[in-house]
């Protein structure tokens, strides 16, 4: 695992706000979708709950992960404390 990837692992496990609403399978009421105010187009779903939730967790891990490797600050949770924004580490 790289840097980056354990970076953003680290990162995704912080007090985001998530937002669960009832969604939509295969055009029909049922599932869940969810989405986190604070990472602005980080989205997901699942079929239950928990699976949504669990989605979610690897979205925000590939979008926190996408944001370190082009080299933007990602903002941090409005929860914490001192809310402020990691800014990549670009190597050398």
């Amino acid at each position: 695992m790289n840097d980056k990837r354990a970076e953003a692992i680290r990162l995704a496990d912080l007090p985001y706000k998530v937002v669960l609403r009832p969604g939509l399978s295969h055009g029909k009421p049922g599932g869940f979708f969810v989405s986190h105010p604070e990472l602005p187009g980080c989205l997901s779903d699942g079929r239950t709950r928990e699976e949504a939730l669990r989605m979610a967790r690897l979205a925000r891990i590939a979008y926190i992960s996408c944001m370190l490797e082009d080299g933007f600050a990602v903002p941090m949770p409005k929860a914490m404390k001192k809310p402020r924004a990691v800014a990549a580490r670009r190597e050398a």
